[in-house]
């Protein structure tokens, strides 16, 4: 097989994505499943959104939204820096104060 270079991004997708993606018999697979893989495979390894909107050159942030499910960790992320401040300014307030120690029962 005499593959050329592509010119361009049609040439690719004429001459070497179809081909590649009949020769391994796939069904339903197009160019946007590429874009929206990258895009999900980025949110899932935990890149900011702001930051996938730019790579993938969304111009609104609301179609680099549609990936923010693939994140539920951020939303724990996002509490447990909030919870570290609280911890954080509970231990600058001082020791916790010591427990009353238990009474002895005396038997008999």
């Amino acid at each position: 097989m005499n593959i050329q270079k592509p010119r361009d991004g049609n040439a690719f997708y004429k001459k070497i994505f179809i081909p590649a993606v009949q020769k391994a018999d796939l069904f339903g697979v197009v160019w946007h499943t590429l874009r929206h893989t990258f895009c999900s495979r980025l949110v899932q390894a935990g890149i900011p959104l702001t930051t996938v909107q730019k790579l993938a050159g969304h111009k609104d942030y609301s179609t680099t939204l549609i990936y923010a499910h693939l994140s539920p960790g951020h939303l724990h992320d996002a509490v447990g820096i909030l919870d570290k401040e609280t911890k954080k300014t509970d231990s600058e307030s001082g020791p916790a104060p010591i427990p009353a120690p238990t009474p002895i029962l005396k038997m008999g």
